[in-house]
């Protein structure tokens, strides 16, 4: 195995980004879920029904606040960004799991719904499949063309 060598590395705090931004202290303050698209620098932060977008490669900037169309009672449980077709699943404890396409105007679609709930989500290291467990602990696996 060859000696792996790091080719860029950045520290930033989020706190950074408040700066005259209420919405965004408060999801901070609050339970959040995240994920990040390293390739472009790119943080996801979902806090209820609120997704922000911010750019980290210089200084950390907001490019965008969307509201996600998602009843009261949800709640996130897990955020999950597929690089290699640049879509964001988002999945919420009520048993949506809701596809963002940040590309094209963060449409929003809800791509499945659990009746039992979802606890969480995670994405294959391949980004091939992502893995969910229901509310009654059961796992699915959803290939990465959602079948």
């Amino acid at each position: 195995m060859k000696n792996l060598s790091v080719l860029y590395h950045s520290i930033r705090g989020l706190k950074e980004a408040e700066g005259g931004h209420a919405d965004l202290h408060e999801a901070l303050a609050n339970k959040i879920i995240w994920c990040n698209d390293s390739d472009s620098d790119t943080f996801f932060i979902l806090e209820g029904n609120q997704l922000f977008v911010l750019n980290c490669k210089d200084d950390i900037e907001i490019l965008v606040e969307k509201n996600i169309d998602i009843g009261p009672d949800s709640s996130p449980v897990g955020a999950e960004f597929w690089s290699d077709n640049e879509i964001l699943y988002c999945a919420y404890s009520t048993g949506e799991l809701i596809k963002i396409t940040p590309s094209d105007s963060f449409d929003q679609e809800i791509v499945a719904h659990i009746d039992e709930g979802i606890k969480c989500i995670k994405l294959s290291p391949d980004q091939e499949v992502l893995v969910l467990v229901t509310g009654s602990d059961n796992v699915m696996t959803m290939m990465s063309n959602l079948q």
